[in-house]
């Protein structure tokens, strides 16, 4: 019985692996997941320091700005995704198609080139929107200046995860792939820092 469960619980998974497989798209997948989470940390910390430099102490505020751009991303990674992936798909297909000489619409090969699709636009959207969650949470419980403080270090903690997968990747130095993602970062929210200091300067401020 218990090998029968297994086997119906597992099914699923084999089944998409094999559709990875046949499509290469675990790749594909690896490159969304990797390039998105980044994509959502830099815009969450960008977020998470501007509104610190502009002394915002409304918490809830900050956590709703971070989740609302990680719904943005979200939606624009699923649909901008799901557009082109279908279309390369097809293009495949067709080929296949033009190869074999048959139509593989109800195949197996034409289903696993219509489900894939979704599966990329779906890591592709939720990949940053978890990273903006997490990154904002601490705004839903702490308070100034700690909210910030432990943000930008969960921030961190997100690009050390980043560097260690590359590294994996790559099987390369796991310091220097974590120092890239380290550096990238730091070098963004200098830009910004420096973008407020200017504003400032000209006479431009923000009130709460």
């Amino acid at each position: 019985m218990w090998d029968r469960l297994a086997y119906y619980i597992t099914t699923p998974f084999r089944t998409i692996q094999k559709q990875l497989a046949l499509t290469d798209s675990l790749k594909i997948i690896r490159r969304y997941l990797v390039s998105n989470v980044f994509d959502g940390c830099l815009t969450t910390l960008a977020i998470v320091v501007a509104n610190y430099i502009m002394n915002n102490t409304n918490m809830f505020s900050v956590f709703i700005l971070g989740i609302s751009a990680g719904i943005s991303i979200f939606l624009s990674g699923i649909w901008g995704t799901l557009f082109i992936e279908s279309a390369e798909h097809k293009k495949q297909l067709r080929f296949w198609e033009r190869k074999l000489l048959k139509k593989m619409d109800n195949t197996y090969i034409g289903n696993a080139f219509g489900f894939v699709p979704f599966l990329n636009s779906f890591v592709d959207g939720m990949a940053p929107l978890m990273v903006c969650f997490f990154i904002s949470m601490p705004f839903l419980y702490l308070l100034p200046p700690t909210a910030y403080y432990v943000s930008i270090t969960f921030g961190f903690i997100v690009n050390i995860l980043l560097g260690i997968t590359t590294a994996h990747i790559a099987k390369e130095n796991i310091l220097i792939h974590v120092s890239k993602f380290v550096v990238i970062t730091i070098i963004t929210l200098t830009i910004l820092l420096a973008v407020n200091i200017f504003l400032t300067e000209q006479g431009v401020y923000f009130h709460y």
